[in-house]
């Protein structure tokens, strides 16, 4: 009987052994099915729909996302706007905006180096004096006229060509680097198919290169380099230290065409500068007296050759 009950024993082992052994197998083919699972890509309602009751383990895709970073990449590839177009509503556009737009045309010219034609006028308009020298200012002002008659100078760049100098501001790294603060108005204006922008420039007094407000669009003088022309080109001497320039009557204008590339401008301004103390003659025949003069600088560019 013993032998009949190990026997029944042994052979219950062994069928519960297999049922183990069948439900191991059975679990490790659930847990292959689980693996192959994770290959399923679910949209995002068929993954709100069907739930997930295991978040760690099973990440579903978010097309949304694959969408998102397609559009990204196709973006990256198209090509920018060109930057020197002028937009169709540029006389609409904020004063910073329309400046920003004016500055990059004006810069354009001075990078790409299209050929021009530059005409420069600098005249002195009158020097006066006080004192006993007004009473001769008649021959003063003929001698004046003789030595500074404001005749135009033109001056042709060819494309590709060097254009400090002829170009705006003297500048060796801009033509325009105007702020707001720098600027009284700008104002754009339609010229057919072509873009007129004009601005104004705030007036002030003893400017200095490149860092006031006339200096960063045109080519300026100083106080000390004002006075030293006078003295130059009068009889007179003078002390700058004693003087005082005043810029005024600022501009600038560019007429840009559809291509934005400039076709056309002109920049310039006019100079009050007042000596104090100086004197006119020479030697023991020499006179006190104080200077006032107005000077006037324009210039002019055409033929563009881009």
């Amino acid at each position: 009987m013993k032998k009949v009950l190990a026997l029944i024993a042994a052979i219950a082992m062994i069928v519960s052994l297999g049922v183990v052994l069948t439900a191991c197998n059975r679990n490790n083919n659930d847990n292959d099915n689980d693996n192959d699972s994770t290959t399923i890509y679910y949209t995002t309602d068929e993954y709100t729909a069907e739930g997930n009751d295991n978040e760690e383990t099973t990440e579903p895709v978010d097309e949304t996302t694959t969408t998102v970073e397609t559009t990204t990449t196709e973006a990256a590839t198209t090509e920018p706007a060109d930057p020197y177009l002028p937009p169709d509503n540029l006389n609409q556009l904020s004063q910073a905006e329309q400046l920003e737009y004016f500055n990059r045309v004006v810069n354009r010219v001075h990078r790409e180096r299209p050929g021009h034609t530059q005409v420069q006028t600098l005249r002195i308009e009158s020097l006066n004096f006080t004192g006993a020298v007004s009473a001769v200012q008649g021959i003063i002002n003929g001698i004046v006229n003789r030595l500074m008659p404001g005749d135009p100078e033109t001056r042709v760049r060819a494309r590709g060509q060097e254009n400090q100098y002829y170009w705006m501001s003297n500048s060796p790294n801009f033509g325009s680097n105007l702020r707001a603060q720098d600027i009284a108005r700008i104002t754009s204006t339609r010229q057919g198919n072509n873009w007129r922008i004009e601005v104004r420039v705030r007036e002030e007094n003893n400017p200095q290169h490149f860092v006031s407000h006339h200096g960063r669009i045109a080519s300026i003088q100083t106080r000390e380099e004002i006075i030293a022309s006078i003295v130059d080109d009068a009889p007179v001497t003078g002390d700058p230290n004693n003087a005082n320039v005043r810029y005024h009557n600022g501009f600038a204008w560019v007429v840009v065409n559809p291509q934005g590339q400039i076709i056309e401008a002109a920049n310039g301004f006019d100079v009050n500068a007042q000596i104090d103390s100086a004197r006119i003659g020479v030697g023991i025949l020499s006179v006190g007296t104080n200077v006032t003069a107005l000077q006037t600088s324009r210039w002019t560019y055409s033929n563009f050759g881009w």
